[in-house]
C-alpha cells in the first residue's frame, strides 16, 4: 500500500513538473507583471495578463520589437484548466506591419474554474524573424 501511494504521488509531482503555471525566457524568480527577455535579438518585450471580473474574462497581450522590426504577428490563447491539463478555449490572431502590438480580448468564463492566457508572438525583419511565447498567471473565476 505504502508504495502504491509513493508511486502515486511521484507521477503526480513529476506530471506537475512538466505543466508550468507561467513561462518566459528567464523562467526563474522572474514574476508574472515584469517579464523580462534578454535572449533575443528583435523582441524587446512580451507581456500577458489575464483579470476575470463578472462572468469575464478580459486577456491583454502586448509586445515590442526592437526598431528593425517591422512586422507584428500575435496568436492570443484563453485556457481552462482540467485536472493537470490546460485546455485551449478560445484562440485570436493579429498582424500589423509595425514594430508593437496590443490585442484586448474578452472570454466569458464558468464560475469556479481556473483559467490562463497564452499569447506566441512573432516578429520580423529584413534579416530574419524570431519568436517567443508567454503564459500569464492563472486566475480563478468566482
Amino acid at each position: 500500500m505504502k508504495k502504491k501511494v509513493s508511486c502515486i504521488i511521484l507521477c503526480i509531482i513529476f506530471l506537475c513538473s512538466i505543466v508550468p503555471e507561467h513561462v518566459n525566457a528567464n523562467a526563474i524568480d522572474t514574476p508574472a507583471d515584469n517579464p523580462v527577455i534578454e535572449e533575443y535579438s528583435y523582441i524587446h518585450s512580451i507581456d500577458c495578463r489575464v483579470k476575470i471580473r463578472n462572468g469575464s474574462a478580459i486577456i491583454t497581450a502586448l509586445s515590442y520589437g526592437f526598431q528593425s522590426v517591422t512586422r507584428i504577428e500575435m496568436t492570443v490563447e484563453i485556457q481552462e484548466k482540467f485536472a493537470l491539463f490546460w485546455i485551449t478555449k478560445s484562440t485570436w490572431n493579429e498582424s500589423v506591419n509595425s514594430d508593437s502590438l496590443q490585442m484586448v480580448k474578452n472570454y466569458v468564463v464558468t464560475s469556479g474554474k481556473t483559467y490562463r492566457a497564452k499569447v506566441k508572438v512573432t516578429v520580423y525583419t529584413a534579416s530574419g524573424s524570431e519568436t517567443a511565447t508567454v503564459t500569464s498567471a492563472t486566475q480563478k473565476a468566482n
